[in-house]
């Protein structure tokens, strides 16, 4: 990805790939990130809680989807008959250092 097309990009557009290669993208299009541009992944992992990548993220309640999908099933081999039930869970967003409101931001360099 080059400085053209991430000059393209607007706000709340998501760059493609992991959250790696979309930071490799931005630093060799010459960006800062959160100054220039807000990066975001979408699993939370340890890696992204590391001190150096602090990388925003949306926590998607991995462990109690787990735990929640383990008591369905034993629920139901219990009870076959048992109602189909529904869980619904909410994502949580971890902000840290990699993005800034927009006010806060530089305009993105020219290409």
């Amino acid at each position: 990805m080059d400085r053209r097309r991430l000059h393209r990009l607007h706000p709340g557009r998501r760059l493609p790939g992991r959250e790696t290669t979309a930071g490799q993208a931005v630093a060799e299009a010459g960006l800062s990130v959160p100054d220039d541009i807000s990066v975001a992944g979408y699993d939370n992992t340890a890696f992204a809680a590391l001190g150096p990548i602090s990388l925003t993220s949306v926590d998607q309640a991995g462990r109690h989807m787990g735990h929640s999908a383990v008591r369905l099933l034993l629920d139901r081999i219990t009870d076959r008959r048992r109602p189909t039930t529904r869980v619904v869970l909410s994502p949580t967003l971890v902000p840290r250092r990699t993005t800034a409101p927009p006010a806060e931001r530089g305009s993105l360099p020219s290409p």
